[in-house]
């Protein structure tokens, strides 16, 4: 290529030369015509709401989407993307929605690249429907929110106040500062709730579960997914199979059921009941004085030296008080096969 445009001094070598020149210069354009176009291919639309209209509902195929706050009272939505949607009004709920959902044959699993989707609504019930994709919330407050990812998903809420449902298959759950009732069922997802208070209602097949410096009441079921809790103030209630559940530490009451999962942490107890089948029970008691009952049939039990110890029906028993100086609570801890530890880091 270099020796057939610097070597040839006939007009032919200078004709070629002039045709690549062109050809680079259409290329050129090209790209910078689809590059303007790209920037401009974001379509705005806004919609005064009826007086009629209880509810929004939104629903795409793959999309990272982002709801926002309307500014100011007035009863509207505006929607920023790529291609019209359609809009429209049905009975007391508004449908913002893709022509060809819930299903297109163009539709394609594992798309990389996200189409961005802006949606400023007003202070109504919004519930968001995709396939795969990414939801991004932040300052919505007093209103019930509704999330469904059918597919692989990636969910960012801060700062919201109300209802919060999530349904997700699989991907990533991160929920900062939110008030209220809150409700998460996934199959496969990495869940982090942070700095969040109310009723909090948790069911996982696997995936992991963290939760941080929130409280409330928290009810978890799953089948394999760890629960880590830090720093939590408030009840838990949780059923297992394989998952473990490590306090870190946890204030407040625990009444609970593992299979096969150990349960480890600390607890400032008011009130525990917690029961498993293999699973160990290792539990430090800091300051408490809490009343402790620890049973085993299959297991060993590992009690502070000055409670009582009876055996009795193939059932090892332990029984004792422990000598903190903080009020009393009450400790129930059994276990089929695995072993019971109850100590106290600090009296």
């Amino acid at each position: 290529m270099k020796k057939t445009i610097y070597l040839k001094k006939d007009k032919s070598g200078y004709y070629i030369f002039g045709i690549k020149i062109a050809l680079l210069f259409s290329l050129l354009s090209t790209i910078c015509f689809y590059s303007s176009a790209g920037k401009q291919a974001l379509i705005t639309r806004r919609h005064t709401l009826s007086s009629d209209i209880k509810n929004i509902r939104i629903q795409v195929h793959q999309v990272h989407i982002r709801l926002l706050k309307m500014k100011g009272k007035k009863k509207e939505i505006k929607v920023q993307y790529h291609k019209t949607l359609s809009i429209e009004e049905e009975d007391s709920t508004l449908i913002v929605s893709e022509k060809d959902f819930p299903r297109s044959e163009k539709y394609k699993e594992g798309l990389k690249k996200k189409p961005v989707m802006t949606v400023w609504a007003t202070r109504l019930p919004v519930k968001i429907g995709i396939f795969e994709g990414t939801v991004q919330i932040n300052q919505f407050w007093k209103t019930d929110l509704a999330l469904f990812v059918l597919g692989k998903g990636s969910i960012n809420i801060k700062n919201t106040a109300g209802s919060l449902h999530i349904f997700q298959s699989s991907g990533d759950i991160g929920v900062q500062s939110h008030s209220g009732e809150l409700m998460i069922q996934s199959e496969d997802s990495r869940i982090r709730l942070r700095s969040c208070k109310g009723q909090m209602n948790i069911s996982s097949f696997k995936g992991h579960l963290e939760v941080n410096k929130s409280n409330g009441r928290l009810f978890v079921q799953s089948f394999k997914a760890p629960l880590v809790l830090k720093h939590f103030t408030g009840r838990l209630d949780f059923r297992q199979e394989k998952g473990g559940v490590y306090l870190k530490p946890l204030v407040g009451s625990v009444f609970g059921y593992s299979k096969e999962g150990e349960v480890r942490g600390v607890i400032r107890a008011n009130e525990v009941d917690i029961e498993t089948q293999t699973g160990r029970i290792h539990l430090d008691f800091p300051y408490s004085r809490a009343w402790v009952t620890a049973e085993t049939w299959e297991g060993r039990i590992f009690t502070p030296l000055y409670f009582n110890r009876i055996k009795t029906g193939g059932i090892d028993r332990s029984k004792g008080q422990l000598r903190g100086t903080k009020k009393k609570g009450s400790v129930s801890l059994k276990s089929h096969a695995g072993s019971i530890r109850v100590y106290q880091s600090i009296n």
